[in-house]
């Protein structure tokens, strides 16, 4: 998915302060994940077969949010 579409659809969908992007390169799938508490939950969207997977675990939580950090840190902010 281009850079242009996916800024589209998080423009629909947005409920944050500040959204950002990485890369195709750095990140070739699309695709999203929460932390919320202890929750994980991955979000793969497509029309053909979308999954949604939640997992309650205290340190894949903690995983997670880690990935995050790291991920928004390389990402880019876009104005939506």
């Amino acid at each position: 998915m281009k850079a242009t579409s996916k800024a589209n659809l998080l423009k629909r969908a947005s409920i944050t302060q500040e959204t950002r992007l990485c890369s195709s390169e750095e990140r070739p799938f699309f695709g999203n994940f929460n932390v919320i508490a202890d929750t994980v939950i991955i979000h793969t969207p497509s029309l053909e077969n979308p999954k949604i997977i939640e997992m309650r675990d205290q340190k894949l939580a903690k995983l997670f949010g880690s990935i995050f950090d790291i991920m928004w840190t390389s990402a880019k902010p876009i104005k939506i």
